[in-house]
């Protein structure tokens, strides 16, 4: 009887012996993938994608959900004309996922080369992705929260106010090569 005791004592500790997995590895796959969809549409001048995964918490500021769709759809039409295009892009999968209340919220290291007006800017930010138990993924782009990182906190007020906001930097590397 003992020994048998002992081989289910052993049985159950087995599992907080090993190492710890990351669940949200294979979230973090989805992830990248999704925002380097993201970037493909945003390159290609295609709003509707951004469109259908930005969290709509951005919406109280852009004035409500119609004007932040028809204002997002006049900035890609801009971007585009004013031949805004990303050379490279790189998106890294979040190291940490925080709770804010109801909703999942996480980092997502960018690093994008941008060719803008003869010259190529080198940038380095993140995109903010949260999602509700069981829903998909929405984004925000973290880069705005450069100049005022407590907008952080009025999209996820129940997000730990301790949380460290990643750096973004941006540098101008050279001109771009004449077409």
């Amino acid at each position: 009887m003992k020994r048998y005791l002992f081989s289910i004592a052993l049985l159950a500790l087995i599992p907080t012996m090993l190492p710890a997995q990351d669940a949200a590895a294979p979230d973090g796959d989805a992830i990248v993938k999704e925002v380097g969809a993201m970037m493909e549409a945003f390159n290609k001048g295609d709003a509707d994608m951004l469109i259908d995964k930005t969290h709509p918490a951005i919406y109280k500021l852009a004035g409500g959900e119609e004007n932040f769709k028809q204002t997002l759809r006049a900035g890609a039409k801009q971007i585009m004309e004013l031949g805004v295009k990303i050379e490279s892009f790189k998106a890294e999968a979040p190291k940490e996922f925080h709770q804010a209340g109801d909703e999942q919220v996480c980092f997502v290291p960018t690093h994008a080369v941008m060719l803008t007006q003869g010259m190529r800017i080198k940038s380095s930010s993140f995109m903010i992705a949260a999602r509700k138990a069981g829903q998909g993924w929405y984004y925000l782009d973290g880069s705005s929260l450069k100049a005022n990182p407590e907008m952080l906190w009025t999209f996820f007020p129940e997000l730990d106010k301790g949380i460290k906001i990643p750096e973004t930097t941006m540098e101008m590397l050279e001109k771009a090569p004449a077409e």
